[in-house]
C-alpha cells in the first residue's frame, strides 16, 4: 500500500485535526495488517512547510520543524507495544472470541506470539 495518509491541515476540506489524523492512521495500519498487506508506505514523514490552509503540505507525521505530531507518537507506541510484547506476531485467522456490549463498528485482530500467547488488537471504526 503506497502513498497513503491523512492531512492535518484542519482549515481545508481535505484535512482533519492532528489528533484525528493519528486515530485514522492507527485504524489504517490495523486494517492493513488484518488484510495481510505486506507493507504500508505512509505519506509523508515530515510536513513540507507550515501551511494550515494547504492540505498537501500537512501530510507528515512530523511538522516542518521536525516536532512529532500526535500521529508520530501513536504509531511509535503501537509498534513499541507490539514489538516488545509480541515479537514475530502473526494474525490468527481462526480464534473463537466474542465482544460483548455495543459492538457496532468494532473490528479486531487476534495475534499470537511464537510461544502461543494471544493478544487482541481492538478498534472501533467511527466518524471522527
Amino acid at each position: 500500500m503506497t502513498e497513503t495518509g491523512y492531512s492535518s491541515a484542519a482549515n481545508t476540506p481535505q484535512g482533519v485535526p492532528a489528533d484525528v489524523q493519528a486515530k485514522y492512521l492507527l485504524v489504517l495500519i490495523a486494517e492493513a495488517w488484518r488484510e495481510n498487506i505486506p507493507a504500508i508506505y505512509l505519506y509523508q514523514l515530515v510536513d513540507d512547510r507550515r501551511d494550515d490552509h494547504d492540505w498537501s503540505k500537512s501530510l507528515g507525521l512530523y511538522d516542518a520543524g521536525w516536532q512529532p505530531k500526535p500521529a508520530a507518537h501513536a504509531i511509535h507506541y503501537l509498534t513499541a507495544a507490539l514489538t516488545t510484547a509480541f515479537k514475530n506476531v502473526a494474525p490468527l485467522r481462526t480464534f473463537p472470541y466474542a465482544i460483548a456490549g455495543q459492538s457496532t463498528g468494532v473490528q479486531s485482530l487476534p495475534l499470537r506470539k511464537p510461544d502461543g500467547t494471544i493478544a487482541l488488537l481492538v478498534w472501533r471504526e467511527a466518524p471522527l
